[in-house]
């Protein structure tokens, strides 16, 4: 389902944006130009994938944020809401707004 509806059943397509292809080919201009978080629940599935995402951008010298939050699965609102203060910040730093104890 995924496949056809995000890639339209396009290999190619689903192979080309992969975020390692991506992450290879852009390595240069992704370092030190922008900001990347992972965050990834403890129970998720996708758990391992992640870790080796993340140690495949620290191999290319990327830098990055990698955070396991520990009794959450494969649940983004339950990510967003664990991170509580910690999302707002990353956004405010993204965007280069100030913390205004808000």
């Amino acid at each position: 389902m995924v496949m056809r509806s995000v890639y339209g059943d396009d290999q190619a397509y689903f192979k080309a944006q992969s975020p390692w292809l991506l992450a290879e080919q852009h390595a240069e201009s992704l370092r030190g130009r922008t900001l990347i978080r992972q965050v990834v629940g403890g129970l998720d599935e996708t758990l391992p994938f992640n870790r080796s995402f993340d140690e495949r951008l620290t191999g290319l010298g990327i830098p990055h944020t990698f955070a396991v939050l520990p009794g959450i699965g494969h649940n983004p609102m339950a990510l967003i809401n664990a991170l509580r203060d910690a999302n707002q910040e990353f956004y405010r730093r993204f965007f280069g707004v100030a913390n205004r104890g808000e």
